[in-house]
């Protein structure tokens, strides 16, 4: 090649490594336009004006990173995770205030791109992430989940609880059509080495399953579409069944946190799914049973407050359940002694009124009007109560447990066809 040429190539070479250069140059300056737009708006989000707020969300809307949804996670308060908790656990509606979150919708409307996002920040140290994360991938729906569902299942045994709540109400709702994974959270259930949370977060999530209707509105903000209820596949029914029968060997746990769990699952399993030869109301009823017989006194309260459902219009021939009630009933623990005192008036006056009267005297308030209550329920059988009444309406401090004993003296000497005091 002639000197002339070699030049002639050296000079172009160098003039396309210059645009190249003003290229990447330009590149960068853009990315680095677009990073301080990005951080801008990031600050913003911990503003005090609303309006600010606002359009930090929009612009990190149409920038679409991920430092911007981690971002936007990270602007939710700490006490807003447990008004999301409280109200999906105890009321089964939608949360206005949650479906309509701003910071919930910018991500919703940044589309799938967020999902995979979301699902890497499921692995995030932080507990606050984690519970974020998972509360904004329900609200994507069953395909917004479908990607992340093994790491949805590892954080049924997370060391925080508000993310296995929130990761059994996730697990549920994918297992409500698919049984292997019933047959999955089955498994975390006999697990020799599953853990208590675990298990708990187990049954949870079988909960949900069976009726995945009310964790949809209240969680993923949508209603159920019309006859959606009544799909009831043969393989999903032998699934709950299967699920049905091993949450009845929970009833001897003595965790109270596994009994509960175990015991609302079948509730719901009992309302929502027909098991054949399964009869779970008399398997509820022993299970309920052996909680009133349990040690621990939360588990004998929990026990007690679910006896109406468990025994319905059939509660006054809760026979089997009397031994245990009598025992709780021995004023030891106030609050136990009190629910148990009424629970046993409705199934066996013999029995109740006795325990009653010697709490008429009980040290504890709550104790005495729950006796009360319990003589009143007994009705006229109550009336050799009298003598204890009549005392406790003279020396009672408390006004209105006086007031209470009062009444109560003046129906009992009704019914008996004495005159009313003034009259004597």
């Amino acid at each position: 090649m002639k000197p002339g040429g070699r030049r002639s190539r050296a000079k172009w070479i160098a003039v396309l490594c210059a645009l190249a250069a003003i290229g990447v140059g330009i590149a960068g300056a853009r990315q680095g336009v677009l990073f301080v737009r990005e951080s801008r708006a990031i600050a913003a989000l911990r503003s005090k004006d609303e309006g600010e707020r606002a359009a930090a969300l929009r612009e990190l809307a149409k920038l679409r990173t991920p430092r911007g949804v981690a971002a936007i996670l990270r602007a939710f308060p700490p006490e807003e995770k447990s008004a999301v908790m409280l109200w999906g656990v105890r009321y089964g509606n939608p949360l206005p205030t949650w479906c309509g979150d701003p910071r919930a919708l910018t991500i919703l409307k940044m589309g799938p791109f967020a999902i995979p996002v979301l699902g890497r920040m499921l692995a995030s140290p932080d507990g606050a992430d984690r519970f974020w994360a998972l509360a904004i991938l329900l609200r994507f729906g069953e395909k917004g989940r479908l990607e992340a569902d093994p790491a949805l299942h590892f954080l049924l045994d997370d060391s925080h609880e508000d993310v296995r709540a929130m990761a059994a109400f996730a697990v549920g709702l994918s297992a409500s059509k698919d049984p292997r994974r019933i047959e999955s959270l089955i498994a975390d259930l006999k697990g020799l080495h599953s853990s208590e949370h675990l298990r708990t977060a187990a049954a949870w999530a079988i909960r949900t399953a069976a009726a995945p209707y009310e964790a949809r509105e209240t969680f993923e903000c949508v209603h159920p579409v019309a006859g959606e209820k009544e799909e009831r596949s043969p393989e999903m029914t032998s699934a709950m069944r299967s699920a049905a029968r091993t949450l009845l060997q929970a009833a001897d746990t003595s965790s109270d946190r596994l009994w509960y769990s175990s015991l609302e699952a079948l509730l719901v399993i009992r309302r929502r799914w027909s098991l054949g030869d399964l009869d779970l109301t008399k398997g509820v009823q022993a299970y309920v049973c052996r909680g009133l017989a349990q040690e621990k006194v939360l588990i004998r309260l929990l026990a007690i407050g679910f006896m109406d459902e468990a025994y319905g219009s059939n509660l006054d021939k809760a026979t089997e359940a009397v031994p245990s009630l009598v025992a709780s009933a021995d004023g030891k623990y106030p609050e136990l002694t009190a629910k148990a005192m009424e629970a046993l008036a409705m199934i066996s006056r013999e029995d109740s009124i006795p325990l009653s009267i010697r709490a008429l005297a009980h040290e504890e308030r709550g104790v005495r009007d729950a006796a009360i209550t319990a003589l009143w329920t007994v009705g006229s059988a109550a009336s050799r109560a009298l003598p204890a009444l009549r005392r406790l309406r003279e020396e009672e401090k408390d006004f209105e447990v006086a007031e209470r004993a009062t009444t109560l003296v003046r129906r009992l000497e009704f019914e008996e066809g004495r005159p009313p005091e003034a009259q004597r």
